[in-house]
């Protein structure tokens, strides 16, 4: 009877703690480690979870390894994994099946055929590997974007220099659910081309964007195609705005129209400007916006969506650099139906901040948004992945949330107990030189609440003061390298 009054009082402890210091739905967020760590895509997954790719080299079994977040709407992680092997395995796009599994698309030179070949990784709603596999040929072949497909299967764009015409040819593989080729094909000319997104339209086919070297241009040529559901193009559009076009991402209009985003290089080949169309089906370019602050910006244009909220229309997802400082920060703009300006965002810490993809928050009441990308801020030692939770009005605040997941460096330093009421234990099995520590403890906001230098591992730490509630134990060496960064309850 006793223990099971102990339980009792103990969950409510940590149930009250919770619900003193519950995160806000709006925030910015850091993963990582000691290393280079970046996210690529982000989606909203069916659970009204998020779900983010990219790679990481603190964790894992190589230089860099696929990374796969599982994080809910408040920020707490569900999972985080890695995949790959001994060299380097990026994971750039993620999409969700119908049965709740992802499939991982990417790249690696840890397995297959090449230096790099595609690398298409399959896992349950958990993050647990169902099966992973290879594509391409003796030479290098990457892949950009996944997205499912009407007939449950997937497709994926990116480039080849294993087949095709020229150095680099745009690559397509249509994949079914258990990652079995239906086709694939290669389209270019004698230089480089390649495909960054691909879309599945309303009548079934497809349309992919990117850029081409073997048009007028060959600097590159902004790149717009229509193809059927076995891959064969229906039409092929180009755009030669400045010296280096890309489009990087599409929007598909009424009346076989697009809105097309992306980059251009006019006056030299390292100034960037991202760029905007409405263009038709015979390549009628019927808009054209720049949305440039002012000739000092590089910025590059990744995603356009339709908008989730009543504010704007139409959302382009940017990064803005302001040359010369080497800083850049995330952009979002707004706009209307007819493409003209509302609003621009800006966020960013002190440090080069970039994001790659964005993803509306539809399964939440207060529609809003989230990207991914990365940071070198926020006291990182290289870049960590970084998340931005926007409400429907772009606001993000200042609220930033401790990363609540469990890493040591050494398996074998651990903090104990993980239910504390006043001291906190640390337990080393480890030949490592742990003498002096540096301890930082931070609840789930990311405010640091307790910092100290530790002497010696074999006694606690006192922490009476801290409210009941969520916290971070993170601890490092003395060359400021990551131990361990573990979770613990305060109860009382």
């Amino acid at each position: 009877m006793f223990k099971t009054r102990l339980k009792i009082a103990i969950l409510t402890c940590i149930a009250f703690g919770k619900l003193n210091a519950q995160p806000p739905k709006n925030f910015y967020k850091t993963f990582g480690g000691n290393g280079v760590d970046i996210g690529y895509d982000i989606i909203s997954a069916l659970d009204k979870s998020y779900v983010m790719v990219g790679s990481t080299s603190s964790f894992g079994a190589g230089n860099s390894d696929v990374y796969l977040i599982k994080m809910d709407s408040v920020g707490d992680i569900k999972f985080h994994k890695t995949f790959g092997g001994a060299n380097n395995d990026i994971g750039k796009s993620v999409t969700q099946l119908a049965d709740s599994s992802f499939i991982i698309a990417g790249y690696t030179n840890s397995m297959g055929l090449g230096g790099y070949d595609v690398y298409v990784i399959k896992t349950d709603n958990n993050g647990n590997l169902i099966w992973q596999k290879t594509f391409g040929g003796i030479d290098w072949d990457f892949a950009h974007k996944v997205k499912t497909t009407t007939d449950g299967g997937v497709i994926l764009v990116g480039s080849t220099a294993s087949m095709g015409n020229g150095a680099l040819d745009a690559y397509i593989l249509k994949l079914d659910a258990n990652g079995n080729i239906q086709w694939q094909k290669t389209y270019g000319g004698s230089q480089d081309d390649e495909f960054k997104n691909v879309h599945q339209l309303s009548d079934g086919n497809y349309a992919t964007c990117g850029f081409t070297k073997s048009g007028a241009d060959i600097n590159g040529d902004a790149w717009l195609m229509k193809l059927n559901q076995s891959g064969v193009p229906i039409y092929t559009i180009t755009h030669n705005h400045g010296l280096y076009d890309v489009y990087n991402d599409l929007l598909e209009l009424p009346n076989d129209e697009y809105i097309a985003v992306g980059g251009i290089t006019t006056n030299t080949l390292t100034k960037l400007d991202a760029y905007v169309i409405k263009t038709n089906s015979v390549g009628a370019v019927l808009h054209v916006t720049k949305p440039s602050f002012n000739n000092n910006t590089d910025e590059m244009c990744y995603q356009v969506l339709k908008s989730n909220s009543k504010y704007g229309d139409y959302l382009y997802l940017s990064n803005n650099k302001n040359l010369g400082e080497y800083k850049n920060d995330i952009r979002i703009d707004v706009f209307t139906f007819a493409l003209n300006w509302v609003n621009t965002i800006i966020y960013g810490s002190t440090e080069d901040d970039e994001a790659f993809a964005i993803t509306p928050t539809l399964k939440e009441k207060n529609k809003g948004y989230a990207t991914i990308g990365f940071t070198k801020g926020y006291d990182c030692i290289n870049t960590d992945m970084y998340v931005l939770k926007y409400d429907s009005m772009l606001n993000v605040g200042n609220v930033r949330i401790s990363s609540i997941e469990n890493y040591s460096k050494n398996r074998n330093v651990t903090i104990y107990p993980t239910q504390v009421a006043n001291e906190l234990y640390f337990k080393n099995e480890s030949p490592e030189d742990l003498s002096l520590i540096n301890i930082a403890i931070y609840n789930i906001y990311g405010e640091k609440v307790f910092e100290a230098k530790h002497h010696n591992v074999l006694y606690p730490i006192i922490l009476n003061n801290l409210i009941n509630g969520i916290y971070i134990c993170n601890i490092r060496n003395q060359n400021n390298f990551y131990i361990t960064n573990q979770k613990f309850y305060k109860i009382n």
